[in-house]
């Protein structure tokens, strides 16, 4: 088990002052100006996983976790992109060291849980209701569906354009499937239990004083798994195409490194800001380009659009074609101190209220990344020149891009 870890200052003021991890639990307290302690939990599953076995995820796992978390206190769901990701808690006291004992016999619960389910209507329905929250927006349509593509799922889809109701009913019954051995998946259900708190900042300090973030601090983000090229999903319920642009982080070992990568994707292809944003925002007139995503779970960049379904292919030759340097190189000074400010204040705005610093927090952690990840990427992102973005650029246009796209049905139909 590692070691409580000394506290660390950030400049949001966040403050790390426990950090525990055993591979089946893992405790992160941070101190907030928030007045009320506040604990976040999540119970993670093995991220190889099948895209199926999501939905036996929010269908067995989630319900067992509110119940148990029902004695704690107040109680809300942790939304994530609309679903709900696992539990909130507002507690009038925090201690982590019960914390960290009451996890274990938690983890154990919902293991046996999950492993003790018998397959009956219930259970169906709640697969059923599952998918539906699942895929309740384009958005969580189109993970789920890049998901159940990636080259390493069991459920990978075996045609380029699939129609919504197909692909959920499809991984619905997956999702059935894998509850008939529910005691050989779960393992894979309940990996680990993640419990990330915030208290006040009237909380004596737990240990030596604050040490410095770390720039050079080494991280290794989870390794990428490509899905296919181009991926089509028709939903009778779209109105707009949603655009989701996936490309690979290139490789990098330590914050400093990820920090300049960051500030080469932002100021070129970021896309506010960008020379890409500009193309596709002022002369296409596109209906809105949304910033790009840096998804720790699957070390990646996920760029969001949402142009009107004729425009789709045009969004991706412009996009593609800044991935192939036909657009001016747009890497200078200017635009990547234009980027840093971006960047960092995407940052601090997710380090706001403790709920979201904790939602943010708890990404970091679920990924495997050191607890000063978070306050020494701000630290990097300062310090990184405007030279090494501008050598990191080269990396960064040079990975692939994979696209998913939802259409609305009757532009199928139409067609």
């Amino acid at each position: 088990m590692s070691p409580s870890i000394a506290p660390l200052s950030a400049p949001d003021g966040t403050v790390c002052d426990t950090g525990r991890d055993d591979g089946h639990r893992s405790l992160r307290c941070y101190v907030t100006a928030d007045a009320a302690p506040l604990l976040h939990l999540r119970v993670v599953g093995r991220p190889a996983a099948p895209a199926a076995a999501l939905l036996l995820h929010d269908a067995l796992v989630l319900p067992r976790l509110w119940d148990h978390c029902s004695g704690l206190g107040e109680l809300r769901p942790v939304v994530d992109h609309g679903r709900i990701a696992g539990v909130e808690a507002h507690l009038s006291a925090l201690d982590p060291a019960q914390l960290w004992d009451d996890a274990a016999a938690l983890r154990a619960a919902v293991c046996r849980a999950v492993a003790d389910t018998v397959r009956d209507d219930n259970l169906d329905q709640a697969v059923v209701r599952a998918a539906a929250t699942r895929t309740g927006t384009s958005f969580g349509l189109a993970a789920l569906a890049t998901a159940a593509a990636r080259a390493d799922c069991e459920a990978a889809p075996a045609a380029d354009r699939l129609h919504a109701t197909d692909l959920t009913a499809r991984l619905a019954e997956d999702a059935r499937h894998l509850a008939d051995k529910a005691a050989l998946h779960a393992p894979a259900l309940v990996s680990r239990l993640v419990l990330t708190a915030a208290r006040p900042a009237t909380h004596p300090p737990a240990g030596p004083p604050p040490v410095s973030p770390d720039p050079r601090l080494t991280i290794r983000l989870p390794r990428y798994a490509p899905p296919p090229e181009r991926l089509e999903i028709v939903c009778g319920r779209a109105e707009l195409a949603h655009v989701q642009i996936r490309r690979p982080l290139p490789p990098v070992g330590t914050v400093r490194e990820l920090a300049a990568v960051l500030l080469a994707n932002q100021a070129g292809f970021g896309p506010w800001g960008s020379a890409l944003d500009h193309t596709l925002r002022f002369r296409h007139a596109l209906t809105y380009l949304w910033d790009c995503l840096f998804d720790h779970a699957h070390g990646e960049f996920v760029m969001l659009a949402a142009p009107d379904t004729a425009d789709v292919d045009r969004v991706l030759r412009l996009v593609r074609a800044a991935h192939t340097r036909r657009l001016p190189a747009p890497v200078t000074g200017r635009t990547v101190e234009a980027a840093r400010r971006i960047v960092t204040t995407g940052l601090l705005r997710r380090l706001g209220p403790a709920p979201r610093a904790l939602a943010t927090q708890a990404d970091v952690q679920c990924s495997g990344l050191p607890s000063r990840f978070v306050v020494s990427l701000l630290a990097a992102l300062r310090a990184v020149t405007a030279q090494e973005a501008a050598a990191a650029a080269p990396a960064v246009a040079a990975e692939p891009l994979a696209v998913t796209v939802v259409l609305p049905a009757r532009t199928h139909e139409a067609g």
